[in-house]
C-alpha cells in the first residue's frame, strides 16, 4: 500500500510526500502541498496495480518534441508515405504549438484548441482530418509504451472533407486529350482512361501482368513518389492495414481493346 510521510521546509511549509511501490517492487515517490492530495495520488497508483493498467507516471514528463520525433516519426512499423504525411504536419502545424510541452500536461482541451486554431487560418477539412488522426496515432503510441494512462486524442470529432462525385470522361473527351498529348504518353492515357488503374499502378506494371490475349491487366504493385524518392509497395492483400492504400490491392482488370484502337495519330 501507498504510504504518505510529511517535512517542514526551511521556509516553515509542510509538504507532503507519497510513496508507492510499482509491480516489480521499485519505490517512487511525488510530493504534494496538501496531504489529501497526496493521499489520493496514492489511491490512483495502487488501483492502477490492482486493474493491471499500472505505468510510471515519470515516463510522461518527456516533452512532446522529444516523443514525436525520438520514437514517433522514426518507428520502424510506419510506412514511407506515412511517415512523409506525419512529419509534415508535425512540422507546420502541431510543434509549433505544443512542441515545448510536456506529454502528459496535454490535454483534450489542448488538442482541440489546436484544431479550432487550424480551422481559423483557413487550413482546410482534409488537412485538419489528417492531424487529428496523427494526434491520435502519437498518443495512442505514448499509451502503449506506459507514458500516459489514456489517449487524449482518442476519437476526436472533426468535420470530415467532402469528396466530389467522380467525373467520368467521354470517349470524345479522353480522344480529345490523347490529341493534345504528347505522342510518347499518349498510349498511357488510353490505357489509363480505359482500365481505371491509377497512374501508380501503370508505371508499377511489368511485362508479365498484362495478357493481351485475355484482355486483362493483373495488379500487384503500386508506385509512389514519397519526398522526391519513388518507392514501390507490394499488395496489401494479406495485411492489416490494406485500407490505407486500396490502390495497391492485387487484383484483375478487364479491358475493351477495340476502344484503345480507335485512336490514330
Amino acid at each position: 500500500m501507498a504510504w504518505v510521510q510529511s517535512r517542514t521546509t526551511k521556509s516553515g511549509k509542510v509538504r507532503y510526500r507519497v510513496y508507492w511501490r510499482d509491480p516489480s517492487g521499485k519505490i517512487h515517490g511525488k510530493v504534494f502541498a496538501r496531504k489529501r492530495d497526496c493521499e489520493a495520488h496514492g489511491r490512483v497508483m495502487e488501483q492502477w496495480k490492482a486493474e493491471g493498467t499500472y505505468f510510471d507516471p515519470a515516463r510522461g514528463r518527456i516533452t512532446l518534441t522529444a516523443f514525436v520525433e525520438g520514437e514517433v516519426l522514426v518507428a520502424p512499423d510506419l510506412a514511407a508515405k506515412t511517415r512523409s504525411t506525419y512529419g509534415w504536419i508535425w512540422r507546420t502545424y502541431v510543434r509549433p504549438e505544443l512542441g515545448d510541452r510536456r506529454l502528459n500536461a496535454i490535454s483534450r482541451a489542448d488538442l482541440k484548441k489546436l484544431l479550432g486554431t487550424m480551422r481559423g487560418r483557413g487550413v482546410g477539412d482534409a488537412t485538419i482530418a489528417k492531424t487529428a488522426s496523427f494526434l491520435g496515432s502519437v498518443f495512442g503510441r505514448a499509451v502503449e509504451d506506459e507514458r500516459l494512462h489514456r489517449n487524449p486524442a482518442a476519437r476526436l470529432r472533426v468535420a470530415q472533407a467532402t469528396r466530389r462525385p467522380p467525373r467520368f470522361l467521354s470517349d470524345q473527351e479522353v480522344f480529345a486529350i490523347v490529341e493534345a498529348a504528347d505522342e510518347r504518353v499518349a498510349t498511357l492515357v488510353l490505357f489509363l482512361a480505359y482500365t481505371g488503374l491509377r497512374i501508380g499502378e501503370a508505371v508499377a506494371l511489368r511485362v508479365g501482368d498484362v495478357d493481351l490475349l485475355r484482355r486483362r491487366v493483373t495488379v500487384s504493385r503500386a508506385v509512389s513518389e514519397v519526398d522526391g524518392h519513388r518507392i514501390e509497395k507490394g499488395t496489401k492483400s494479406n495485411r492489416v492495414d490494406r485500407a490505407e492504400d486500396p490502390s495497391c490491392r492485387r487484383r484483375s482488370i478487364g479491358f475493351v481493346r477495340h476502344r484503345m484502337t480507335q485512336w490514330s495519330r
